[in-house]
């Protein structure tokens, strides 16, 4: 009882406060010029909304364990299918900005950075949203297990799927792996001037990515039978909930002290005050009309 209040009560605590902070960032960066024009940052965007379909599923997962029970049968069907697929997108999308940050620093100009970047996005978000149909259309079975607080479920050559999906995201992360690599050597061996900007947009790529490889080593631990289902579940919403989070700590924290600090930070927080603001003040008129039309409604409540 109390690993499930526990796992509850993080789940949607991390919803609670990464989901509105995301939103933000995403606003911010899809608002303010400045960042639209770095193709960093329009990946970190299209990863922003990747990370929104996490935090809902999170969410989702969050209600489930509090209120021991599942939801009905189409949902949890797509959830189960968006989680099991949306990590296709997250690794190809963490790959889109190695390469971002590959072409930046190492200054590669022969390529069409434009045609790259938005085939990169593309692959990725088809990738993800394909996986997701054809689960759906295949699908079997699929629950929350409430025990061990993950969604798991049967397709159509799932067992395949699932060899094939890790074969994909580690050799996806080792092209990511391989572009950091050259990277840090060519600024130690050539002594490569990298602006401070460009590092941390380095960090806020290799730190998120290593994040996704331990979810991958994770998994590939429970496909194995390595690990109990138990501490699997604990261990997965422990890192695999987290992810969006990660994001956006790593974004607050670089682009709090670079180059930016001053619009990104001033944009970000200004939007998220007034968000929540503009949300009590909607909730507060909605009361008041609620009070208006029931007048002995307080009297009700207090009997």
């Amino acid at each position: 009882m109390s690993h499930r209040l526990l796992i509850a009560t993080y789940n949607l605590s991390i919803f609670a406060v990464f989901f509105p902070l995301n939103m933000a960032i995403l606003w911010v960066i899809l608002r303010c010029k400045e960042f639209r024009n770095l193709w960093a940052y329009r990946v970190i965007a299209h990863i922003a909304v990747a990370d929104v379909v996490l935090l809902i599923v999170t969410a989702s997962a969050g209600l489930m364990t509090a209120l021991g029970k599942e939801i009905p049968g189409f949902l949890t069907n797509v959830l189960f299918a968006t989680s099991i697929s949306i990590k296709e997108t997250q690794f190809l999308l963490s790959l889109a900005l190695a390469i971002n940050r590959f072409i930046v620093i190492l200054r590669i100009d022969v390529l069409d950075k434009p045609a790259l970047y938005h085939t990169l996005i593309a692959i990725s978000w088809l990738t993800g949203i394909g996986m997701i149909t054809a689960a759906l259309m295949t699908l079997r079975s699929s629950e929350y297990v409430l025990l061990a607080f993950y969604f798991t479920g049967d397709f159509l050559f799932y067992k395949a799927y699932e060899s094939i999906a890790f074969i994909f995201n580690i050799a996806v992360s080792g092209v990511s792996m391989l572009l950091y690599v050259i990277i840090i050597l060519s600024i130690n061996l050539k002594k490569k001037a990298v602006s401070r900007q460009e590092f941390y947009l380095f960090l806020q790529a290799i730190i998120p990515f290593l994040w996704l490889l331990t979810i991958e080593g994770l998994m590939y631990f429970k496909r194995s039978d390595a690990i109990d289902s138990a501490l699997f579940g604990l261990l997965f919403n422990l890192f695999q909930r987290f992810v969006p989070a990660v994001h956006v700590i790593i974004y607050l924290v670089f682009n709090r002290y670079g180059l930016m600090s001053g619009s990104f930070m001033s944009q970000l927080l200004g939007n998220y005050v007034e968000k929540w603001r503009s949300l009590l003040h909607f909730c507060g008129i909605l009361w008041g009309v609620f009070s208006r039309r029931n007048p002995g409604s307080a009297g009700l409540r207090e009997a």
